[in-house]
């Protein structure tokens, strides 16, 4: 009787296995190979490194030629973006590599994902977004409405000068001028046949700058150029504050206003102020301007007027409204009386300015007396900060004309110093071409003197 019994499968040999696993891995070999590589710390380093150089080249790039260029030969070029696809892929495959990923990875995976985001926003805006200015304007039904104007959209707005000269509505021409600029003998014409006006672009800077030319006339406005050095406080070296102005605008004062004088706040904590005085005016103004009192580190009042016999006296006196009796303060040797004193400030300014032009005028201590003559009326004089106008008596009804001044009054006003502006520089010019100056602080007046 025979027995049949069941055999064990054999187990392929090691050679068998060997040879099976070589021969599936043989085809998936050069793919692992890539993903490494593109996961691989050596493919961050070149695409960062790239990134770093391509960015610090735009930087001096964009600096010679402007934004425009930069964007259009860096910024959007097929080169850049394959660089920043190169850079995404590193870092979506050095997240895939390490799957499964474990809980100590969520620092690192969260780091990768919002770089990923970043990349895919900043492809999406190169081809996806527009860039302009929103203006919101009010209209006719108090409403509001909301205009883009496009930066990459430029146009060229032709306005009629008068009512005979062509169309009443302005035209509008689409302007295509590129990132650079125009080689020589370059036009471009914008307008059709069927427009009445011949619209024809002759050149286009595209990195133009603002500048201010100032030619000489004698029927002009007086105007001071200031060069400083300044050395604010902190600093070790000296600056100029106007080093910035590539317009060359801002270092220039002109002497206009009804006191002819022009004073702003510069950097480094230093106000300048420029003023100009008529001819005739120069020796009584300077004489006030370049002696001041000597207490004149607060608010003084230079007074000048005619005893009883008729001899020219000079008083200063200290602007205390307190310091006043009830019978007021009697000028030595006359029948003058100063009933009551104040300080005001004045605004620079002519009366067609707008409140956007008057807003940067720094305003005018004045001081502000009230006088009596002997047991008679009483007049309000006023005394600006010198060099200065003549005295002003305001008239005592509206529209009419100013009285006579009794006195001659020069202000001598020391400001605030204890805010960012340190000091103030005062130069006056004369008919004659010469400069005077004088520095305030919280010390005191410093006279100059003429300035070469």
């Amino acid at each position: 009787m025979a027995t049949a019994a069941q055999k064990s499968p054999r187990a392929p040999s090691s050679k068998t296995n060997a040879a099976v696993e070589s021969k599936s891995a043989s085809w998936t070999d050069p793919f692992m190979t890539i993903y490494r590589f593109l996961a691989s710390v050596k493919l961050a380093v070149i695409s960062l490194g790239s990134l770093a150089f391509v960015l610090g080249f735009a930087t001096f790039y964009e600096r010679d030629y402007g934004s425009a260029a930069v964007n259009e030969t860096i910024y959007q070029s097929v080169p850049f973006a394959i660089l920043l696809t190169f850079l995404g892929i590193n870092i979506l495959c050095a997240a895939l590599i390490r799957y499964p990923w474990k809980k100590r990875q969520i620092g690192f995976l969260i780091t990768h994902a919002g770089l990923i985001t970043l990349l895919i926003g900043s492809g999406v805006t190169m081809k996806k977004a527009e860039e302009g200015t929103f203006l919101m304007v009010e209209n006719k039904n108090k409403d509001v409405d909301v205009v883009m104007i496009k930066r990459d959209a430029d146009v060229v707005r032709v306005e009629p000068f008068d009512a005979h000269s062509g169309p009443k509505e302005g035209l509008a021409f689409a302007f295509r001028h590129g990132a650079y600029a125009w080689e020589p003998g370059r036009t471009e014409m914008l307008s059709d046949k069927d427009s009445p006006y011949k619209v024809v672009v002759r050149d286009y800077l595209p990195s133009a700058q603002l500048r201010y030319f100032h030619e000489s006339d004698k029927n002009g406005v007086p105007m001071l150029k200031f060069g400083l050095e300044v050395t604010p406080p902190g600093m070790i070296h000296p600056m100029d504050p106007f080093q910035m102005d590539t317009a060359d605008q801002s270092a220039w004062f002109k002497a206009a206003g009804p006191f002819k004088r022009d004073e702003r706040d510069s950097a480094g904590g230093v106000r300048l102020a420029f003023q100009y005085v008529e001819k005739g005016e120069e020796k009584r103004l300077l004489a006030d301007f370049l002696n001041p009192p000597k207490n004149a580190a607060s608010s003084v009042v230079r007074i000048r007027y005619q005893d009883k016999s008729g001899k020219e006296r000079v008083l200063d006196w200290r602007l205390d409204p307190v310091s006043l009796s009830s019978k007021g303060l009697t000028l030595p040797d006359s029948d003058l009386t100063i009933v009551s004193a104040d300080e005001k400030l004045l605004p620079n300014r002519n009366p067609a300015e707008t409140e956007s032009e008057e807003s940067e005028e720094t305003p005018l201590a004045i001081a502000v007396l009230s006088i009596r003559k002997g047991d008679g009326e009483t007049r309000e004089h006023w005394g600006v900060t010198s060099p200065k106008i003549a005295t002003f008596v305001p008239p005592k009804k509206e529209g009419g004309e100013p009285l006579e001044p009794w006195v001659d009054l020069s202000y001598f006003h020391v400001p605030d110093f204890s805010g960012p502006v340190r000091g103030l520089v005062e130069v006056v010019g004369t008919a004659d071409g010469q400069v005077y100056g004088r520095s305030l602080n919280r010390s005191g007046i410093k006279p100059l003197g003429k300035i070469e």
